[in-house]
């Protein structure tokens, strides 16, 4: 039976005002780590449960954090979690069951619901492989991967992307893109396996995030993310008239993004 460790990502101890994370029940092959960011809070966090284990670490940004947590797991499947979530009866067969029923498939994508058990957001009703266009969907805490298999192809987390980063968006976009290029194969699974807070959209296109994205379509695509900035702005138009930004001021922020990138390459 392969280990599932839960791999949490929390900053400045916030993670121990989930309980309900806190109480998932563990066992020896149903585990947890979790990675704590001290950025504003020097105080360690400590946690005395049994088959959970606490990392504190005095680093920043969320897939710095993600992957120092994968960093503590040789082999079985991750799960990707953040602190505000929590996990239903089923998710450890739920998980179980994709890796059986597609033992050719690395990494796995389910559904999110809400506490009032509805879909976090708009998903197929059947289960599909991911391509370069689905994957831009998906949210990091949905996802399960085999950990082996993404430790051989040398897969991690572009620590430039994500919150707390220099682009506070896209790391789970481009964590995919990069696997689905090595030849690993993704699959979302209709079936949910997190507990998480419907989204506010208040955030998602702020003048950072705009800008950030242009950066994140550059990364995904190279210069073709040039066509793709200007497709997803004209998808996004409408949120774009609500929240008061005009269509030239998006395009220019997310073009600057886009040049952006060249200066921090790795």
């Amino acid at each position: 039976m392969h280990r599932i460790t839960i791999l949490v990502s929390t900053a400045d101890r916030r993670v121990i005002k989930n309980a309900d994370l806190l109480n998932t029940r563990l066992h020896d092959n149903f585990r947890m780590v979790i990675l704590n960011q001290m950025i504003e809070d020097s105080e360690p966090l400590t946690i005395s449960k049994k088959f959970c284990t606490v990392i504190n670490s005095k680093t920043k940004g969320l897939s710095k954090s993600r992957n120092l947590a994968f960093a503590q797991v040789e082999k079985g499947i991750g799960v990707i979690a953040d602190d505000d979530v929590r996990y239903l009866e089923s998710t450890e067969d739920t998980i179980r069951k994709a890796f059986k029923d597609f033992p050719s498939c690395q990494i796995f994508t389910f559904k999110i619901v809400t506490p009032e058990g509805k879909d976090f957001k708009r998903y197929a009703d059947q289960t599909f492989v991911h391509n370069r266009k689905s994957i831009l969907k998906v949210s990091s805490i949905s996802m399960a991967v085999n950990v082996k298999i993404i430790k051989d192809v040398d897969l991690s987390f572009d620590e430039r992307f994500g919150l707390g980063s220099i682009y506070p968006t896209g790391e789970e976009n481009i964590y995919l893109n990069d696997a689905l290029k090595r030849g690993i194969s993704a699959r979302f699974i209709p079936k949910p396996i997190v507990v998480h807070e419907p989204m506010s959209s208040g955030k998602t296109l702020s003048p950072k995030i705009l800008w950030a994205k242009g950066a994140m379509f550059r990364r995904l695509y190279g210069v073709k993310g040039l066509a793709v900035v200007v497709f997803f702005l004209f998808l996004k138009r409408k949120e774009l008239q609500k929240k008061g930004t005009n269509f030239t001021e998006a395009y220019r922020l997310s073009i600057e993004g886009f040049r952006s990138l060249k200066q921090y390459e790795r």
